[in-house]
């Protein structure tokens, strides 16, 4: 029979009493042997108690051990499930977050389109603005070029107006002129007349 725990040898030795006396001889010595059998009974009783006790005490260790276990197991089933909770929340999380942004990436794709389509209106803008600044400063050169004119004009105007005063003031002293000598030229026709007439005058008193 092959032993392998304590029981195994227990077991055997109760099924060999002389293999149980031969150990008691080799542990207890041959004192042992010649005690009286009421005595080395009480003994082996003493003995028996003494390595219940012990076995009790081991049992309520082993039995506090076995009770912290459940507890720590309890505990680690508990720790499991809160853990294998939180591992679906995070992977819930994870889930969200990945959607999120997948989301994120669409809108900086579509802010990229939008970006890049305002770069080309604030080019095409850009281009406009020159255009529209040169044609700013072509009617700015333009202006300038008719006030230029406007004063030249002006100016111009300015010298045909004290022409225009300048001529009727000769034409008004021509006419006083013109009066002074048509007053005059009257004058002498009148004269003339009455020359004529002093003529005719003299020249019948000659004939008479």
């Amino acid at each position: 029979m092959e032993i392998r725990t304590i029981e195994d040898l227990l077991r055997l030795l109760e099924e060999q009493p002389q293999w149980r006396d031969a150990l008691r001889r080799l542990l207890l010595g041959e004192a042992w042997a010649a005690l009286p059998p009421w005595e080395r009974i009480e003994r082996a009783l003493a003995e028996i108690a003494e390595s219940q006790k012990r076995s009790e005490q081991r049992l309520d260790r082993l039995e506090q051990v076995v009770a912290e276990l459940a507890e720590a197991q309890k505990h680690a089933e508990q720790q499991v499930k809160e853990l294998a909770e939180a591992l679906q929340a995070t992977q819930a999380e994870v889930r969200a977050l990945a959607e999120a942004q997948k989301r994120t990436e669409q809108q900086v794709a579509e802010l990229a389109e939008a970006q890049k389509r305002t770069e080309q209106r604030v080019e095409e803008l850009a281009e406009a603005l020159q255009a529209t600044q040169a044609e700013v400063r072509a009617l700015a050169e333009a202006q300038k070029r008719t006030e230029r004119q406007v004063a030249e004009l002006a100016e111009a105007q300015k010298r045909t107006e004290q022409q225009v005063a300048e001529l009727a003031e000769a034409q008004k002293r021509s006419e006083q002129r013109l009066d002074r000598l048509e007053q005059a030229v009257a004058e002498l026709t009148e004269a003339q007349k009455r020359t004529e007439q002093r003529l005719d005058t003299v020249e019948r008193r000659l004939d008479h």
